[in-house]
């Protein structure tokens, strides 16, 4: 953690991330500058990816049926996860049905109902989808 906030105080006030939280840009400087890097990588390697962010035409549909697949994938050598940003935090999800989204940590809510995310500003936790990342960890 102490790595994380020394890296973003290069760049950023920490009063900023503490009032206001990190966006899109933020994270993908943590990610690329920490994360990725340095002890973190050769220690926890993970492999990251954007898989929504150069796509123009979405739905939200679209995007869950991904994660769902992503998550679901059967794979023995992998753990995965998906980080998500909304307007109010970010979360990891670790697993989805076809009525929830499960997580790992999301300020003590272990899981939401898909229908209150959506791409629309004002209509429940939007999602950008500059601020999905998935997430692989080999073993």
């Amino acid at each position: 953690m102490r790595t994380l906030l020394k890296e973003f105080s290069y760049e950023w006030s920490l009063d900023e991330w503490l009032t206001l939280g990190l966006d899109g840009h933020q994270m993908d400087y943590l990610i690329e500058n920490v994360i990725t890097t340095g002890y973190y990588a050769r220690h926890f390697p993970l492999i990251i990816t954007h898989p929504f962010r150069q796509r123009k035409i979405l739905t939200h549909r679209t995007i869950f049926r991904e994660m769902e697949q992503f998550l679901g994938h059967q794979d023995n050598h992998f753990s995965r996860l998906i980080l998500i940003g909304t307007q109010y935090h970010w979360s990891l999800v670790k697993s989805m049905d076809e009525q929830h989204l499960y997580f790992h940590d999301s300020g003590g809510k272990p899981r939401l109902r898909r229908s209150r995310y959506s791409l629309k500003p004002d209509h429940g936790h939007q999602l950008f989808t500059h601020c999905i990342y998935f997430i692989e960890r080999g073993f």
